[in-house]
């Protein structure tokens, strides 16, 4: 079934049990959803447990259809495209950055990178794991991964950072402002 015939279905559903709860208070339905011959010939002792099923088969769409959905994003998740042109190199595992070519191609508004020309945030949320369980903003420059937090330090300061780390002052590894970006050495 796809996304939206189970969105319909889930619809119907409720409009069933809001009818049905209506009708059981001797209201007018809001949806005609229950046919008023069927539930005349339904004994009163049963009604509570019609309920109690459609609620539970509710529950059921709405797992049904989140889990859909969740697989719909996934599916069109696809990183922004960098650009071309700064230095392919990495030490020791970190990609080098090249001050110059984010200064000339990247803007930082409000702790988020944006590229110059497209005028857009070219950052994409990424998993990291290795004990922290989180997640870091990533720039794709050159088919090559970058953490923006680093591109947004270099944007700022023009320096060197190939052999450091750096270190969210609050923790928060989704919050990219310089004001919480410092230096820690590497070991």
């Amino acid at each position: 079934m796809d996304l939206n015939t189970m969105k319909n279905d889930r619809m119907k559903k409720q409009h069933f049990v809001d009818d049905f709860i209506a009708l059981t208070l001797g209201q007018k339905m809001t949806h005609n959803a229950v046919s008023a011959e069927v539930f005349n010939n339904i004994d009163s002792g049963k009604y509570a447990g019609i309920i109690a099923n459609a609620n539970i088969k509710i529950a059921e769409y709405d797992t049904e259809i989140a889990v859909m959905e969740l697989n719909e994003a996934a599916a069109a998740f696809k990183p922004v495209a960098g650009i071309t042109g700064m230095n392919g190199d990495s030490i020791n595992g970190r990609n080098v950055i090249d001050p110059t070519f984010v200064r000339n191609n990247y803007v930082v508004k409000n702790g988020k990178l944006y590229h110059k020309t497209l005028d857009r945030c070219v950052e994409w949320e990424m998993p990291i794991h290795g004990g922290a369980n989180t997640n870091k903003l990533h720039v794709t420059i050159d088919k090559k991964y970058y953490n923006a937090h680093r591109l947004i330090y270099v944007w700022y300061t023009g320096e060197d950072i190939t052999d450091v780390d750096i270190t969210h002052l609050d923790g928060d590894s989704m919050n990219n402002d310089i004001n919480n970006l410092a230096i820690r050495e590497v070991a």
